[in-house]
C-alpha cells in the first residue's frame, strides 16, 4: 500500500481523463464511491475545476464538493501534475481543532448550570480543556515565506491529530515556502507520534511546502534513526539559526 493512502487529508491521484486511480483512506471514507473525480464535485463547480485541470498547471483552486455527510462543502484543492497524473489534496475550509474547543466550551457551560452531583463530570471536562490547551501547537508566521510551529509536551499521535487541521488550514491560506517544526519544547516522542508527523509532512509537501525540523535534542535524533522523516525533511540547529539564514 502506498504511503499516500495514509495521508491525514483527502488525497486523489487522477489520470488524464480525471478517473480516480488512487486515493487516501480518508478520501474513501469521506466521499461516495465513484471512478470519476468530477462526480464528487458540486454541479456549480464542475466546469471551473475541469477548466483548471485542463491547463495542467500546478496550484490551488477552491471548489464545492459533495461529501458523505454533506452535499455542499467548500474545499481548497492543491493540484500537482506529475507526467499525465494529477495529485490532488483537498483541504476542507474549517478548523477541526477550533470546532472541538467550541464543543467542549458549550458542554462546560451546560455542566456549570447543573447541580452539585455533576461536579465530578465538570472537573473531568475541565481536565479535557486543559489537555487540549497543553497539546496545542501554535502556528506562528515569521515572514511571507516562513512559518513556525513549536511543539510542547509529549509528541504523540494525539498531538498531531489535534493540530493537523489548524496547520493545514493556515498553510493553504498563505504562500509559504518553508514550515519549521520546533522540538525545543518536546519531552518524549512516541513511535505513533512520529508516524503521524510523517503523514502530515507528506501532505504539506504535496502542497509545495518545504519542511525543516529544528531544536532537536540528542534523544530525539536517536529516535529518528530509521524513520522516513530523515528523507522528507531537512534538519537545522535552532530558531536563531533559521532567522539568521532566512531573514
Amino acid at each position: 500500500m502506498s504511503a499516500s493512502n495514509h495521508l491525514p487529508v483527502p488525497y486523489f491521484e487522477l489520470n488524464e481523463k480525471y478517473v480516480i486511480v488512487n486515493q487516501s483512506i480518508i478520501a474513501s471514507q469521506s466521499f461516495k464511491r465513484t471512478n470519476s473525480f468530477m462526480e464528487l464535485l458540486d454541479v456549480g463547480s464542475t466546469n471551473k475545476v475541469q477548466q483548471y485541470l485542463e491547463t495542467r498547471r500546478n496550484g490551488k483552486i477552491e471548489a464545492n464538493m459533495s461529501t458523505i455527510h454533506s452535499p455542499f462543502v467548500l474545499f481548497t484543492m492543491h493540484i500537482n501534475w506529475v507526467g499525465m497524473s494529477a495529485h490532488v489534496v483537498c483541504i476542507e475550509q474549517d478548523g477541526s481543532l477550533q470546532e472541538l474547543i467550541q464543543q467542549v466550551n458549550k458542554q462546560s457551560q451546560r455542566l456549570a448550570k447543573t447541580d452539585f452531583e455533576l461536579l465530578e463530570k465538570k472537573e473531568e471536562l475541565e481536565d479535557t480543556l486543559d489537555r487540549v490547551k497543553r497539546l496545542s501547537a501554535p502556528f506562528i508566521t515569521i515572514s511571507a515565506e516562513l512559518a513556525y510551529v513549536p511543539f510542547y509536551g509529549e509528541l504523540d499521535e494525539y498531538l498531531i491529530l489535534m493540530n493537523q487541521g489548524v496547520i493545514s488550514s493556515k498553510v493553504h491560506k498563505a504562500d509559504y515556502d518553508y514550515l519549521f517544526f520546533d522540538f525545543s519544547g518536546v519531552g518524549s516522542v512516541t513511535e505513533q507520534g512520529l508516524k503521524a508527523l510523517l503523514r502530515l509532512v507528506q501532505a504539506l509537501q504535496i502542497m509545495g511546502i518545504q519542511i525543516r525540523l529544528i531544536g532537536l535534542k540528542p534523544e530525539h535524533a536517536l529516535f529518528l534513526q530509521g524513520n522516513d522523516l530523515k528523507k522528507r525533511a531537512e534538519f537545522n540547529g535552532s530558531l536563531a539559526d533559521v532567522l539568521r539564514k532566512h531573514m
